[in-house]
């Protein structure tokens, strides 16, 4: 419970008193027993002296000084129930037959003042006296009684007993422990918890029937934590209790996720105004612990009060506060409420309570009884008039109830289990006295270090520290009606603490109770974070440095370590595994928000469809110009023994339709999901449409410019046409040259095709252009070097077939394709050199697939309007008879020609030409 590092003054005192000890003692060694005075100490005792007493502890009196008691009784009924708990308790073990038989178990119970060195002082009554000549320690006494007062009644009395229960304060407990320890007498200690005792090279003959106090921390740390708070305040008083209390604290709060904002240190002469206004310099770290005792925790309270502070901390007591809040005045305990107290775990007895509401004040040897009693009846027993002897002390409303009285009749029980034991073992037959020439200290340590029954309180066995494993109650202060179990009473709303969990030290697990913890004494300040109301932390305050980061957001690391700033990571980066940075996703994948954007997912890639509007479109425009390429056959096939269809290289002309037709497929593959096998499919056609469609272009304009000398007056022919050579039949049969030629070319233009198709494959691919954007398509990698060097390839041919036909302007009228020739190239020429700079600056694959499309079309288009339509619209319009040219005067005679017409237009010649009239209309090209 609680524990104190003792000052300078007090050392010193208790030194001293030592050094009076071992005085007493070497008086003592005379052959007669005569007790020697303490000045200053209560020396009542309440006693029933049986054939086996054990020792007990009471603070009963309030210190009056270093070494000194006041002549009154603690207030409250504190020191009435833990004094008739020992009775009970002994009471109930000689009533039972099965537990020491023929054997009265008796106790003597001193006043310790609560102070340390009245404490040493009173265990004098206890400690056994060498009188013995020959060196072996003994009673004065006999076995059956104590050497009562002699001489003069206030000299310190001496007892026999065969075992202690200790102080309830660790501080006393210390070195009343190290003192029974030089005498191998065991003691029990009910409330003192300092970790300290678990020491047993200093504190060998100790057990103790409560954790001690590090396992305090673990239940605040749990009742913290299962809360939601992370950030907290401590303040703890300046001695041992205090400082392991932090110290403990500090260990573990790391391990709880738990950061502390403020650590105050506080001796007996703190300014407590200082401590609050340090602790509301962390708003946000409303939980508070407190290692303080009651007055120290009185100040704090005060100080609360006068800053305006209450309902804005969160308190939580160690057990050094318990329920001493119920000695504050009323509207103290008013600042108080929801506040929380760590207490050691007990409950109430009925029989116990019972043995208490029969007892009067002129049936009992309790010297400590008639003030507690005048103090619970509020009358005087020294005015009967103003007493009722008869009153039922439980009824008082200052009666505290306390739960602890528990833990003390578990103590008797175990002295009675483990003197049990070993009488059974080593003296079955002793009885009453005689019973006790068995019992040594050192032999009935290692027996009640090995008892294992069930108390009060559970199960009792101590272990290898000679500690128990039990429980600790976290209860809040509420006002309440005072509910106790057994206890008729009338319903008066008072202050209470109300257990509301339950902290099992042996499995380490907080456990609340069916009690639901009142939050509305406490402030309510806007929370950081809105929760769901299905949250489990929904209506709880909020004690946090920071908030969690919201998702997709990393924390910058600030001191303590559970406070932080938030930042968001970039659309492209996952939050790390320890949530302090963010880690860039790979390409082709994304932040997945299920993951709480800790992982990355593959993005699904998006592709054209032929159901997207510029997919549709363009499809669209693609089979329409299948259907007009098909009406421009179909007219080719219609007007095939007309003389200009005639005129051109049917051949020639086959190849540039095959290669429009293949050019439409080609926007027509474009718009289909992307596959390895549609995107090569789609490249090698794009490359065998050019080389069909620009092949005999060339050849087209490189044969007018060859013969550009030779028919300056020549008869009406076109660029298509190879001069015709007379066979043996009397007709013409058309030099295979040209078409040779022209093979040749579509066929190196094919192996290029393929030597590019082969090099740079094209395949269907995923691609992020832009990392920071959640975008992935799929699309055929046409790969840039792959199409650039096929496309400056045909650009060079494009080029070539544009200077031929710019060379060839000035033919006559009756060459007319190279007008045709050279306004398709020129157009050509414009569409590629925009779409070149425009494709590779797209950062889309998809527009470049859309730009790619539509460069297509329109050249294909372009092909198909300036190289077919023109013939067809001579073929349907203009008269089927000779045609002729003015743009160079030729001789009448031989050409027809007037010399007064200078059109550039087809037109009809009103006479035959030389060229019908000689191999006749019905000529065969």
């Amino acid at each position: 419970m609680t524990i104190s590092k003792p000052s300078s003054s007090r050392s010193s005192s208790t030194v001293s008193l030592l050094i009076s000890i071992f005085y007493w003692f070497s008086r003592a060694s005379c052959q007669s027993c005569v007790p020697q005075a303490i000045p200053d100490i209560d020396q009542r005792t309440y006693s029933s002296i049986g054939d086996i007493n054990i020792g007990v502890f009471i603070s009963a009196s309030p210190s009056g000084g270093p070494a000194a008691c006041l002549n009154i009784s603690n207030p409250g009924s504190s020191v009435l129930e833990h004094s008739e708990a020992i009775a009970y308790a002994v009471r109930s073990v000689n009533q039972d037959p099965d537990l020491l038989p023929n054997i009265k178990l008796g106790f003597i119970q001193v006043d310790d003042c609560g102070n340390e060195n009245v404490a040493l002082a009173a265990a004098l009554s206890f400690f056994p006296r060498v009188i013995d000549r020959t060196g072996n320690m003994e009673s004065c006494f006999d076995n059956s009684a104590a050497w009562m007062y002699q001489q003069d009644n206030k000299a310190m009395p001496f007892y026999d007993v065969v075992g202690v229960i200790g102080p309830s304060a660790s501080q006393r407990m210390i070195s009343v422990s190290k003192l029974f320890a030089s005498a191998r007498i065991p003691v029990i200690g009910c409330l003192a918890s300092s970790d300290e005792l678990s020491d047993k090279s200093r504190h060998p003959y100790f057990s103790r029937l409560i954790p001690p106090d590090k396992y305090q921390v673990g239940a605040m740390m749990q009742f913290i934590q299962r809360n939601g708070w992370s950030y907290i305040s401590v303040v703890y008083v300046k001695d041992s209790y205090g400082q392991k209390g932090y110290d403990h604290i500090k260990e573990t709060s790391m391990q709880y996720g738990i950061c502390l904002a403020s650590a105050q240190r506080v001796g007996t002469d703190a300014d407590f105004d200082t401590v609050i206004s340090e602790l509301l310099t962390y708003p946000r770290a409303r939980v508070v612990i407190l290692f303080l005792y009651s007055q120290s925790s009185g100040l704090l309270v005060n100080s609360v009060n006068k800053f305006n502070a209450s309902g804005h901390f969160i308190l939580i007591w160690s057990d050094a506060w318990n329920t001493a809040f119920k000695r504050l005045p009323l509207h103290a305990q008013d600042s108080i409420l929801g506040s929380f107290s760590v207490g050691l775990y007990s409950t109430y007895i009925p029989q116990y309570l019972e043995y208490l509401r029969h007892l009067r004040v002129h049936n009992t040897t309790n010297p400590w009884l008639k003030s507690q009693w005048e103090y619970l009846a509020n009358c005087s027993l020294d005015s009967y008039e103003s007493c009722d002897s008869e009153f039922d002390i439980l009824t008082s409303d200052r009666f505290e109830f306390e739960k602890t009285p528990s833990l003390y009749i578990d103590a008797v029980y175990a002295f009675a289990h483990a003197l049990h034991n070993l009488l059974s073992d080593l003296c079955p037959y002793a009885k009453g006295a005689e019973a006790r020439r068995c019992i040594q200290g050192d032999v009935l340590l290692g027996y009640l270090r090995n008892i294992s029954f069930d108390g009060h309180n559970g199960h009792i066995q101590f272990d290898e520290f000679g500690d128990r494993k039990g429980k600790y109650e976290i209860r809040e202060i509420v006002r309440d009606y005072k509910i106790v179990p057994f206890v008729n009473r009338s319903s008066i709303i008072s202050r209470e603490a109300r257990t509301v969990a339950v902290y099992d030290v042996e499995t380490d697990r907080l456990n609340f109770t069916e009690y639901k913890i009142n939050w509305d004494y406490v402030k309510r300040i806007e929370r950081m974070t809105q929760l769901p109301e299905d949250s489990p932390f929904w209506g709880i305050p909020e004690s946090v440095c920071s908030i969690a980061c919201r998702t997709g957001e990393f924390r910058i690391q600030r001191e303590p370590y559970c406070c932080w700033d938030c930042r968001k990571c970039r659309d492209n980066e996952k939050v790390s595994f320890d949530g302090t940075s963010c880690d860039e996703c790979d390409l082709l994948t994304w932040p997945d928000k299920a993951s709480g954007y800790t992982s990355c997912t593959t993005i699904t890639p998006t592709y054209p469809l032929v159901k997207d509007t510029i997919p549709l479109i363009l499809t669209c425009l693609g089979l329409f110009a299948l259907i007009c390429v098909t009406l421009v056959v179909i007219g080719y096939i219609y007007f095939r023994n007309s003389r200009i269809i005639k005129a051109s290289s049917r051949e020639l002309s086959i190849s540039q339709m095959v290669a429009i037709y293949v050019g439409y497929i080609t926007i027509i593959i474009f718009q289909t999901p992307p596959t390895h096998e549609s995107c090569g499919a789609a490249y090698f056609l794009f490359c065998f449409s050019f080389a069909l469609l620009y092949a005999p272009l060339l050849h087209q304009n490189n044969t007018c410019l060859q013969d550009l000398p030779e028919r300056q007056e020549a008869q009406p022919t076109t660029c298509s046409n190879q001069p015709y050579i007379p066979d043996g039949h009397g007709r013409n049969s058309p030099s295979m040259s040209g078409m040779y030629s022209n093979i040749k070319i579509i066929v190196f233009k094919m192996v290029l095709c393929l030597i590019i198709y082969i090099v740079f494959r094209p395949t269907a691919q995923a691609i992020q252009p832009i990392p920071t954007e959640k975008f992935v398509e799929l699309s055929c990698d046409m790969t840039s070097p792959g199409l650039a060097s096929f496309l400056v390839y045909n650009l060079v041919l494009v080029f070539l077939c544009s200077i031929f036909a710019f060379k060839t302007r000035k033919l006559p009228d009756n060459f007319n394709e190279s007008k045709f020739i050279s306004m398709c190239v020129a157009t050509t020429l414009v569409i590629w050199l925009a779409f070149v700079p425009t494709y590779f600056t797209a950062n889309r694959n998809s527009v470049r697939i859309m730009l790619l499309s539509i460069a297509l079309l329109l050249n294909h288009t372009v092909a198909l309007i300036f190289l077919f339509v023109p013939k067809l619209y001579a073929a349907a319009y203009l008269p089927t008879e000779n045609f002729a040219t003015s743009r160079f005067q030729a001789g009448e005679a031989t050409t027809g020609v007037h010399k007064s017409s200078f059109s550039n237009r087809i037109m009809p010649s009103p006479e035959p030409d030389p060229f019908t009239a000689k191999f006749g209309n019905d000529v065969h090209f």
